[in-house]
């Protein structure tokens, strides 16, 4: 039997629908609950990839304080310490431009990449993923309140501050 399944994306709330096949053999098992975890491609595509940048970043950040702790404890010598050092840094670069174009892109703001992002996430790693959550609020925020003409981070001092 083909149905037509209408749903709300719980991330957009927009609402759209698609057919299926239901075999009355095996139906579907509460079909009200499951409908309502629905999302739309654009939102899933979105999740998937923040959620993967931000594990990345995490991860590099956690690097950095392993290394951080290691050099000042004498346990990794001072020129492999500057190389890894260099390493990550590229690697946060590369990952926090990607994450705030992906932001900015949702948001449809222009692209806001600062190099003081990643020297934040250096200077406090323990703590990067509440920087990562403030910048999608602050970036969430400049949408609301410009139409895309200024950058997140013109649009909200202290990005990076986090409360404790």
């Amino acid at each position: 039997m083909n149905t037509h399944v209408e749903y709300t994306c719980k991330f957009c709330k927009k609402s759209f629908g698609f057919d299926c096949e239901i075999s009355p053999e095996c139906p579907p098992l509460r079909m009200s609950e499951w409908i309502g975890l629905l999302t739309c491609n654009e939102c899933a595509d979105y999740e998937s990839m923040r959620r993967t940048l931000e594990r990345l970043i995490t991860d590099q950040c956690v690097s950095w304080f392993r290394i951080d702790w290691a050099s000042h404890h004498n346990e990794i010598k001072p020129d492999k310490c500057e190389q890894l050092r260099k390493q990550l840094f590229s690697n946060l670069v590369t990952l926090t431009k990607r994450y705030t174009s992906l932001i900015c892109h949702r948001y449809k703001v222009v692209d806001a990449w600062e190099c003081d992002f990643v020297q934040i996430l250096m200077d406090n790693p323990q703590q990067a993923q509440k920087y990562l959550w403030g910048y999608i609020k602050v970036t969430s925020a400049a949408a609301r309140r410009t139409t895309g003409r200024l950058t997140a981070l013109e649009s909200c001092q202290g990005y990076g501050e986090v409360k404790q």
